[in-house]
């Protein structure tokens, strides 16, 4: 299992602010046949537990709109501010993870001191939501020759209390519980050692935002190294708000495999009324340093439980470094069809299934395998 975690967030846990676990279980999915038919996937099996709507509440991999059709059209929320514009969205065949890509493009700007690119792609969830799985790949394309004096800020999912509209204005950006993740990136591309600072001088890795009394809860943590520029790079984020007077809300991510945060004893949800009513996918990238990018999205992925069912492209899950997600028609506890399986990158051949409580099958089910009359043994598995 790979994991980051810089020392802020270890102070953190404690003095008892926030806490990182990795809990294990020995019901763990297990695999017993899969079969992929055109774009169908058939699995049998154990322990895939319940899941009341097969499929996830939201599905976009944009091969249903035709190639230039905006945001809006692929039931994406666009916030227009100063920093960004919907009219610059428009869906590409030419790139994409198993369908086609939303492309995004930024304008450098050299009055916005941040130089900032905050479209707030959303989605507005259903009513009492308490927890949020967002999966989706997205690609950063530089398109101004040359590298920026400071690090970019790439914004994580966020979700939480938004108001009427899923942004972040003035006036709402701290005054509602909410939950979210940033990544620092250096300005060649590569993820930054710990510790470092951003040009305003935050450290890099775990921190909580300073009105801490306000109930917002940012959290900051980065992968391996790896190019930033022009590559796919494939996250699945867990935001899930606290039971009211308990402190077991969570954030967990992975990015490209590496498990970079894993907190279990969040508590900034204080009443009943309280539910996540908004998920913003791509919040953001900030610092841009007058340089112009493309942005492309891909395979977007959200749902209001774990349970899920992806391809990845190693016979382990501490070895995949993606997540194709499929789109489950019908779940019980021993059998699942998905859809929308056909098409993945080169290599997503091993079938692992995430029950609720986000517990993974270590050993994927290879497509093609003989079936055995034994099913892979549950294992201790960390939740992802």
């Amino acid at each position: 299992m790979r994991m980051k975690l810089n020392p802020v967030g270890a102070a953190l846990s404690a003095i008892g602010l926030l806490g990182v676990a990795l809990t294990s279980s020995a019901a763990a999915p297990t695999i017993s046949s899969a079969a992929l038919s055109n774009d169908t996937l058939t699995l049998s099996g154990s322990n895939f537990g319940s899941k009341s709507t097969a499929a996830p509440f939201y599905f976009q991999d944009f091969s249903g709109l035709a190639d230039g059709a905006n945001s809006a059209a692929a039931g994406l929320q666009w916030t227009s501010d100063t920093q960004s514009n919907p009219n610059t969205s428009r869906v590409i065949s030419s790139d994409g993870i198993g369908g086609k890509a939303l492309s995004m493009t930024k304008t450098a700007s050299s009055t916005d001191g941040q130089d900032g690119f905050s479209p707030y792609l959303s989605v507005t969830l259903p009513a009492n939501t308490q927890g949020v799985m967002v999966s989706f790949w997205i690609k950063f394309i530089k398109t101004t020759s040359g590298l920026p004096s400071a690090m970019y800020q790439w914004k994580g999912p966020r979700a939480g209390i938004f108001g009427t509209t899923p942004s972040d204005p003035t006036t709402n950006y701290q005054a509602n519980p909410k939950l979210s993740s940033q990544t620092y990136v250096r300005p060649d591309g590569l993820w930054p050692a710990f510790p470092l600072t951003d040009s305003g001088g935050f450290a890099t890795g775990l921190w909580t935002d300073a009105p801490l009394v306000l109930n917002d809860i940012y959290s900051h943590a980065n992968p391996s190294s790896f190019n930033f520029y022009s590559t796919w790079i494939q996250r699945d984020t867990w935001l899930k708000f606290n039971d009211v007077g308990q402190a077991n809300g969570e954030v967990n991510e992975t990015i490209n495999g590496d498990v970079i945060q894993n907190l279990t004893n969040l508590a900034n949800r204080t009443s009943s009324g309280q539910w996540l009513n908004h998920v913003q996918v791509f919040p953001g990238l900030q610092f841009l340093r007058n340089k112009n990018f493309e942005i492309r999205v891909s395979r977007i992925s959200i749902d209001t439980t774990r349970a899920r069912v992806f391809l990845g492209n190693a016979a382990t899950l501490s070895a995949c470094t993606g997540r194709y997600i499929v789109k489950p028609s019908a779940w019980a506890s021993g059998s699942i069809t998905a859809t929308h399986a056909a098409n993945a990158p080169t290599g997503y051949q091993w079938v692992y299934v995430a029950n609720s409580a986000g517990e993974i099958n270590t050993s994927g089910f290879q497509l093609g395998a003989a079936t055995s009359s034994k099913p892979n043994p549950p294992v201790i598995q960390s939740v992802q």
